[in-house]
């Protein structure tokens, strides 16, 4: 097959040439001028006790490096053959080693180790790999496919130190590691692990998993952020949602959570009569073990409630929402009171309770129990305001529970 003068496949020899003179200038300790990688270093001149034979060839560690790596000119380029087909693959691998790098690395499949020190690696490709290495490192890494194109896994990792780490249109994994990491993730499908530490991780847009770790983290995300689910972790979490069928789980200690115009997703499916819903998809929320406190603000999710979670505190889920109960927690063993605003539900032999703020004016949301039970807001309010004739059940796997007086069915 002939391959077109414009295309980048008819510049591989020139592209081996220059890599080979460049390993040559390389070996002989002279730097390359000019060319389209850059390799700009500022030492320290030689003290009075070395001469500048001796450091001459010394590897240097007492300065801040500047690489630059683009259209991996001066790296590993491999081509592929076949009957009527020519490929070619581009790798660019960046190694700062020690000391406070910067790194611009743009390719195809783009590979960058900050080492020791503080560092800022900037990396541009179709599949990403970086790792900042030990250090407060400042991470920018970047797709780039515009628009809708193929997903190639990336890899993401600030290791040691307080790391600044976003993501833009790229699916794979990110790892903040120790320290107290700020993460965002623009766009793309990512996996987001803040590690231990105090961690910051914000999802815009796209589709991301979020699991927090040890420390007290903050979540947060916004934008049209299509789907998510954000785990906590242990320690006392702060998180914001907002978005269509996210999923959060505060997990061990005092959480807050806090749910911003989170919407359900209608699933379709293909019938002989075109696309037709099949299944809403509802944001859920669960608090998990620990004192936590929900806010609903215009939100409809699915509230799960198990039995040791502790004393929670919903505010602003009203009827559209369901409060699931886990097993063991069955409607003969509640107990329900008005105290001033609010409204509790507690648990008996249990323990733990629920408690709504501000309940005539946030709402009550419906409250499923283990069996199957269901009471709808009414039914609630009415028998925490001690009516002993509130309810109605029958024995059937859907036990309807009403209030008579409202004539409510739930």
């Amino acid at each position: 097959m002939s391959t077109p003068i414009n295309s980048p496949y008819s510049q591989f020899n020139y592209f081996a040439f220059y890599r080979d003179h460049l390993t040559k200038q390389a070996m002989a300790g002279e730097p390359e001028a000019g060319g389209n990688t850059e390799a700009s270093q500022t030492d320290t001149a030689p003290s009075e006790e070395t001469s500048e034979s001796d450091t001459k060839n010394q590897p240097r560690t007492d300065f801040i490096d500047f690489v630059k790596a683009f259209r991996n000119w001066a790296v590993l380029t491999e081509v592929l053959s076949g009957i009527d087909k020519d490929s070619m693959e581009f790798k660019t691998e960046v190694d700062g080693g020690e000391g406070d790098d910067e790194i611009d690395a743009v390719g195809v499949n783009v590979s960058a180790y900050g080492g020791d020190g503080n560092d800022t690696i900037n990396a541009t490709g179709y599949r990403v790999s970086v790792n900042g290495g030990e250090g407060d490192d400042t991470i920018a890494a970047s797709s780039a496919w515009a628009g809708q194109g193929p997903v190639f896994t990336s890899m993401i990792s600030g290791d040691g130190g307080d790391d600044d780490i976003t993501t833009t249109g790229l699916a794979g994994l990110v790892n903040g590691g120790e320290g107290d990491d700020t993460i965002t993730g623009k766009d793309g499908m990512m996996s987001v692990f803040g590690g231990s530490g105090d961690d910051t991780i914000t999802a815009e847009r796209g589709a991301h998993q979020i699991f927090g770790g040890a420390g007290n983290d903050t979540i947060v995300s916004r934008g049209n952020l299509l789907w998510g689910t954000a785990y906590g972790g242990a320690g006392d979490d702060i998180v914001s949602i907002s978005g269509r069928a996210v999923k959060a789980y505060g997990g061990t200690g005092n959480d807050k959570m806090t749910f911003d115009k989170a919407e359900s997703m209608i699933g379709y499916q293909m019938t002989p009569d075109g696309m037709v819903p099949s299944v809403e998809h509802r944001s859920v929320a669960s608090g998990g073990l620990g004192d936590d406190e929900m806010v609903f603000n215009e939100s409809v999710a699915d509230i799960e409630y198990f039995a040791g979670d502790g004393d929670d505190t919903i505010t602003g889920a009203d009827e559209r929402s369901v409060l699931k109960l886990g097993p063991g927690l069955s409607f003969e063993d509640t107990d329900f009171a008005v105290n001033g605003n609010d409204l509790t539900i507690a648990f008996g032999d249990a323990g733990g309770s629920v408690t709504f703020k501000d309940y005539q004016t946030q709402g009550v949301p419906r409250i499923e129990f283990d069996g199957g039970r269901m009471l709808d807001a009414s039914s609630t309010i009415a028998y925490a305001g001690g009516d002993p004739d509130a309810y109605v059940a029958n024995d059937t796997a859907n036990d309807t529970v009403s209030d008579p007086a409202a004539d409510d069915i739930a």
